[in-house]
């Protein structure tokens, strides 16, 4: 794949770049250095920790991805864009469907049918030899192998395979643009604006026959390609247009920030300047408190979810990132306060009442993104445990014991089916972070 990648990155960012309706795609290849000038330093990310794709116009440290995303690497960007709020001035309704089963569902085939011609490709093109020696051909090649030589579906999970799926969907796209203008004359950003993110799709409009000519439309091409649109999800927003998403993930906002958090004595507080000033390097001069209840989080958590009317898929990248952020700033406060009576005590118990609401959240639904998030935490965790002084010995092997449980539970709960899903192997790694620290102890 890096040699197919090396060689064809070029003919892969000019096919990622033809579609009229495409907000996440790849727009040209990550830089593998970087200088410490003033324009790394204003450019460089904010957020790269947690940031899994690299993003256009932002410099990072490490290498995310091979290639540069642009426009947003995030769905919940694109609905607090600029983009977003201009639609819903222009047009009166959104239109929101998806792809079933979409990498599932893909013919490995089509890939020809897409940057080539479905036609040429199968009269001109028909014999095997013949298409294996297109740049199409090579690709879908590569990714038969990687699937047991399997034509029907793509492997979930890595960037190439957003990649593939994005080649073929760039032409659906243009196919339907096309159709619309020329035979039902609507104009793009005239008479509807379209936004697709991977493999969901925005649309806003103002009268129903533009939506029904669109949806008509689209059906009639992802079945040229074997695809098929997801009718049980398909969802009609109206104004004020805001979805179920933006909605729970403000909600979720507010929760972690109300209980995932170091609060600061409110005396010192008051005196945080002063306190700044005048700290020496016998001690810190803040000091707080922190308590944190995993069944009243997994219950509000379960609540929002209920009365949202979302998937717990659709949130849980979010939630994960931002209880990673809230780990990190509660780590951070912990180092800098003042330790007092029981304070170590009461930061172990809140770390282990996090776990618990973390792996609860997993164990609803695994899935490749989420179970790297969660390494990551995990990671995050057993690093500052590991550190010296940062918490007695006691005290740092129950958060440990607390992981490797909870580790243990899902790949046993795992084990019963007849094929290891490979998503919770991910976990092997975080196991294997933790070496023989609890092991020994066992």
């Amino acid at each position: 794949m890096i040699e197919f990648y090396e060689a064809n990155k070029q003919l892969i960012l000019h096919y990622c770049s033809l579609s009229p309706f495409s907000i996440r795609r790849a727009d040209k290849v990550a830089k593998f250095i970087f200088h410490k000038d003033k324009t790394h330093k204003d450019k460089l990310s904010k957020n790269q920790d947690y940031e899994t794709v690299e993003e256009y116009d932002k410099e990072y440290e490490s290498l995310k991805t091979f290639f540069v995303y642009k426009n947003y690497s995030n769905i919940h960007k694109f609905y607090e864009s600029y983009k977003y709020h201009r639609c819903e001035k222009k047009y009166n309704k959104l239109f929101k469907f998806d792809i079933s089963k979409c990498f599932d569902s893909i013919y490995s085939h089509s890939i020809s049918w897409a940057l080539l011609n479905k036609e040429m490709v199968k009269d001109t093109l028909g014999s095997t030899r013949s298409s294996n020696d297109t740049f199409g051909g090579k690709f879908d090649t590569i990714m038969q192998n990687l699937n047991y030589g399997e034509t029907n579906g793509i492997v979930i999970g890595p960037e190439f395979s957003r990649i593939f799926a994005e080649l073929i969907l760039q032409r659906i796209d243009r196919n339907v643009e096309t159709v619309l203008r020329e035979k039902e004359d609507l104009k793009h950003k005239v008479d509807y604006e379209i936004f697709r993110y991977v493999d969901d799709f925005f649309v806003f409009y103002n009268t129903e026959s533009t939506k029904d000519k669109i949806l008509k439309h689209f059906r009639l091409q992802l079945k040229d390609y074997k695809l098929y649109l997801n009718d049980a999800k398909t969802i009609l927003y109206e104004k004020p247009i805001i979805t179920e998403i933006t909605i729970a993930k403000q909600k979720i906002t507010e929760l972690l920030n109300k209980y995932l958090t170091y609060k600061i004595d409110e005396e010192e507080n008051g005196k945080r300047e002063i306190a700044n000033e005048e700290a020496t390097e016998d001690g810190n001069e803040r000091s707080g408190s922190i308590y944190v209840s995993s069944n009243k989080l997994i219950t509000k958590f379960k609540t929002i979810i209920k009365e949202t009317g979302i998937d717990y898929k659709d949130i849980f990248n979010y939630t994960l990132s931002l209880i990673e952020r809230k780990i990190a700033k509660i780590l951070k406060d912990y180092q800098e306060l003042e330790r007092k009576k029981n304070s170590e005590k009461a930061f172990t118990k809140a770390i282990l009442e996090i776990l618990d609401f973390t792996f609860f959240l997993y164990s609803v639904s695994p899935r490749v993104n989420t179970t790297i998030k969660l390494c990551r935490i995990l990671r995050r965790l057993t690093e500052f445990l590991s550190e010296k002084d940062n918490i007695n010995i006691d005290f740092k092997h129950l958060a440990f014991k607390k992981i490797y449980d909870n580790i243990y539970f899902t790949l046993q709960k795992n084990k019963s089916l007849e094929h290891t899903q490979v998503e919770t192997l991910y976990l092997l790694i975080a196991l294997g972070e933790l070496g023989q620290r609890v092991l020994v102890r066992r």
